[in-house]
């Protein structure tokens, strides 16, 4: 009887789980069109130092970034981000979604940029 009952408790915690991160996952989806717009808009932007990377080079890097953020960030918060951002007041963005931008950045730019241009 006792063993009846574990495996019933087992199955209902199952079935919750599993419905608890089929909404995260519904809740934290991103829209295509959106990664192509970030990955679009992050292969329009200079870059920082004196190199010259090749487009495939920074396509990667753009969407390996994407990918991290995704990864650190829920849809909504993006949202936000993404409205800060394109309002143009960067000094409102929270602390914590710099952060998120910058180990991206960071860890795709190791990746995906560091020996494969050349100096200007």
């Amino acid at each position: 009887m006792n063993r009846i009952f574990y495996v019933l408790a087992l199955c209902s915690l199952w079935i919750v789980l599993v419905a608890d991160l089929s909404a995260w996952a519904a809740f934290n989806t991103y829209p295509e069109r959106v990664k192509q717009e970030y990955v679009q808009d992050c292969m329009r932007q200079p870059i920082p130092f004196a190199i010259d990377i090749p487009k495939e080079g920074r396509y990667k890097h753009c969407l390996c970034t994407f990918h991290y953020i995704k990864q650190n960030m829920s849809y909504t918060e993006y949202q936000s981000f993404d409205q800060i951002v394109r309002s143009g007041q960067m000094q409102n963005v929270p602390a914590n979604y710099i952060k998120i931008m910058e180990d991206g950045t960071t860890q795709c730019a190791r990746r995906y940029l560091m020996g494969v241009g050349k100096i200007r």
